[in-house]
């Protein structure tokens, strides 16, 4: 998501803030504003290709998401991933996850500050070659490896949690399924995911576009998680990660 230009005006501060720290307030407005608005945030921007390793690969080298922190985008920076540095590492203990998948890793911003077991085994994943030879030579390390993964079409490695966040509403309807139907045929117990509970339609975008994604409505249609969390980014509508099951997924 691009950088908004007027977020560093005090007041636009101060509500940036005070969301950020009680993102269970906004959650109502956002829902409000969908139900008047529903064509203005249903739809944002779609990608320019259907080839997801050349979309994100242009996305990360040109810094399509014009961040100056992470090239991963604002979602990424430290500032807006408070919650689930705060979240993942409990999930982790209550669990039992001794292998984590983090897939897309992006450029680990924000997961090398994360607090984790000394036992815990980490692979990140990224469809771009450029990301994971750069992060396996700064920091790969026992316990912890990194590797090109295609998520959508290449067999999952073995894991115990898959973190996927703020991929879906990236990818076209077909590859999120393709992903989903990828994870139910995995080794992997559980996928975070992120979500958009306040989406009544989902809208289909090329590789590389942004909308916003309801997992829980059609043509996805997942049950209601085992567990979610507020994931709050800037000022925009709520996301939320979702904890999933492999036996929660529907057969596509």
């Amino acid at each position: 998501m691009s950088n908004i230009s007027w977020n560093k005006t005090p007041a636009v501060r101060a509500v940036r803030s005070f969301l950020q720290r009680y993102p269970a307030v906004a959650r109502p407005i956002w829902n409000a504003y969908y139900q008047l608005f529903p064509k203005e945030i249903g739809y944002l921007r779609d990608g320019s290709s259907d080839d997801r390793e050349h979309a994100f690969a242009q996305i990360f080298t040109e810094n399509g998401w014009e961040c100056d922190e992470s090239r991963s985008g604002a979602g990424s920076t430290l500032a807006n991933t408070g919650q689930v540095r705060k979240h993942l590492p409990r999930l982790i203990e209550r669990y039992g996850v001794r292998t984590l998948l983090d897939a897309p890793c992006g450029d680990f911003n924000w997961m090398k500050l994360v607090s984790f077991p000394s036992d815990l085994t980490y692979i990140g994943a990224d469809i771009v070659p450029e990301i994971t030879e750069n992060l396996s030579r700064r920091f790969g390390a026992p316990g912890r490896k990194f590797v090109k993964l295609d998520v959508v079409k290449d067999p999952l490695p073995d894991a115990d949690m898959w973190l996927c966040r703020h991929l879906t509403f990236h990818l076209p309807d077909r590859d999120i399924i393709g992903l989903l139907r990828n994870f139910k045929d995995s080794n992997i117990r559980y996928i975070l995911v992120t979500n958009n509970n306040f989406i009544r339609r989902n809208i289909d975008v090329n590789a590389g576009g942004y909308r916003f994604a309801n997992l829980r409505k059609a043509p996805f249609n997942l049950p209601k998680p085992l567990f979610q969390f507020d994931d709050y980014v800037l000022l925009g509508p709520p996301h939320v990660l979702g904890l999933w099951a492999r036996e929660q997924i529907p057969d596509f």
